[in-house]
């Protein structure tokens, strides 16, 4: 039988907790159901593995309320000693699956159907709150699922640490910014060494990558820092010291080292 996606917010059992669920069984007989939800398994993955492996005829119970993802969370969660961080990442992988959830049922609910004005179907704040919903089901605070949510899109490969709960949301959260923002300085510099940039052009580019708008190239002051800031200050000079013809040939050859480096470390 088929799982459903949902079941997937949990990880199986290994082979040796497997076995030990399977004499369990085989000893007592199975004690809870395998619910099912879209003719597919929606708790109880392990149980039914568990079941063919002692050949014993499994038991299945079919969903049918309005939020499986809350009821498959919820029953994990009992059954779970999941840590704080374990619980993070339940909370992200739940987050967008919620909203569409919440989607349906304001599609198919019909007018006024949360209390709104008649002929206006309006989401329910709780669920309107995605990350608050999210983090209200796992047990994490919405501060807690936006820095997880971040870490997934900035740094993915940290996720299955994160899931078996060898690194801290915290410590990965800054290991996805840092992360991103070594993606932002090696996409400048080779920008600017395939351009073959100008001060102005650079400056330009490091805006464009950084995601702001364009600034106006600051004016020379006597006794003032130039700075031209993209959110990790690559080029700082005080304008009475240096040219800036020069700061850009200092940064250029900046930029090839660690073009350079990027490039040996992915041949390694």
């Amino acid at each position: 039988m088929k799982y459903h996606k949902y079941a997937d917010f949990f990880p199986l059992m290994n082979d040796e907790q497997l076995a030990e669920l399977a004499l369990d069984i085989k000893t007592n007989g199975l004690l809870e159901p395998i619910w099912t939800y879209e003719d597919a398994i929606l708790d109880g993955r392990n149980r039914y593995l568990a079941c063919e492996k002692v050949g014993v005829k499994p038991r299945f119970e079919e969903y049918k309320g309005d939020s499986p993802i809350a009821f498959v969370v919820s029953l994990n969660l009992m059954r779970r000693q999941l840590t704080h961080v374990q619980r993070t990442v339940v909370a992200v992988e739940i987050y967008e699956p919620l909203q569409n959830e919440a989607r349906k049922r304001m599609a198919t609910s019909g007018p006024g159907s949360y209390g709104g004005k008649p002929g206006k179907a309006t989401m329910p704040e709780a669920v309107g709150q995605a990350r608050d919903q999210a983090g209200a089901i796992a047990g994490v605070s919405g501060k807690s699922v936006d820095m997880g949510r971040t870490i997934k899109s900035k740094a993915p490969e940290l996720m299955p640490l994160m899931q078996r709960s060898e690194l801290p949301v915290s410590q990965a959260f800054e290991i996805a910014e840092k992360l991103n923002t070594e993606s932002r300085r090696l996409r400048a510099a080779k920008r600017v060494i395939e351009e073959q940039a100008t001060v102005e052009q650079t400056r330009k580019i490091i805006n464009e990558i950084a995601g702001r708008k364009p600034e106006p190239a600051p004016q020379k002051q006597h006794g003032a820092a130039v700075q031209v800031e993209e959110g990790y200050r690559l080029i700082s000079v005080n304008a009475t010291n240096i040219d800036n013809k020069e700061l850009h040939k200092k940064w250029l050859k900046k930029a090839k080292s660690m073009v350079q480096l990027h490039e040996r470390l992915g041949n390694e």
